[in-house]
């Protein structure tokens, strides 16, 4: 997502360069932050309708139909929103656009059971599509080492089931 910049080296997704190609790049992925953060007294609806244009294939179908099943209306104002039901329309939004690459920062944060359930069923669904690779984050999954970068520890079980193998463990930071 570019929020921290590289000093050195390069990145590639989707075989592109992260800077080079960074619109093209995030318009391919759907991002669930843990903590969202949208205009807050701003209904719903609206804040599709300000979201969905930076997308080149942002349904806004889809996305209706994703708020009904989650049981949200579009008229309500984010900040009345739980925690749980912001990341389902965070959720909803990231689901709406078609993009290959789904990333979920602890995504079943604020959730009740009887939904996470449910979400897991919509990322088994999503995954079936081999075109689709979904990516969770958890707090575990980043910790410092002793020369200051991160290192990425992605179980080798979740690289297989989300799609992602042969991209187990690497670092960030450096080049």
């Amino acid at each position: 997502m570019n929020l921290v910049r590289r000093s050195r080296g390069s990145i590639k997704v989707f075989g592109l360069d992260n800077i080079e190609h960074d619109t093209e790049i995030k318009d391919r992925i759907g991002f669930v932050y843990d903590t969202p953060y949208y205009y807050e007294d701003i209904d719903l609806g609206t804040l599709a309708s300000s979201v969905g244009p930076f997308y080149s294939e942002w349904d806004r179908k889809k996305f209706s139909q994703l708020l009904d099943r989650f049981g949200i209306s579009p008229r309500k104002k984010f900040v009345s929103l739980s925690k749980g039901t912001k990341t389902k329309f965070s959720l909803a939004l990231a689901l709406s656009h078609d993009a290959d690459l789904i990333i979920l920062d602890e995504p079943t944060a604020g959730l009740d059971p009887l939904f996470r359930r449910e979400f897991l069923e919509m990322l088994t669904e999503i995954i079936q599509d081999e075109e689709k690779s979904v990516s969770l984050l958890n707090a575990y999954h980043l910790r410092p080492r002793s020369n200051g970068r991160l290192h990425s520890d992605h179980r080798q079980w979740s690289t297989r089931m989300f799609g992602l193998e042969g991209r187990g463990s690497g670092e960030m930071g450096g080049g």
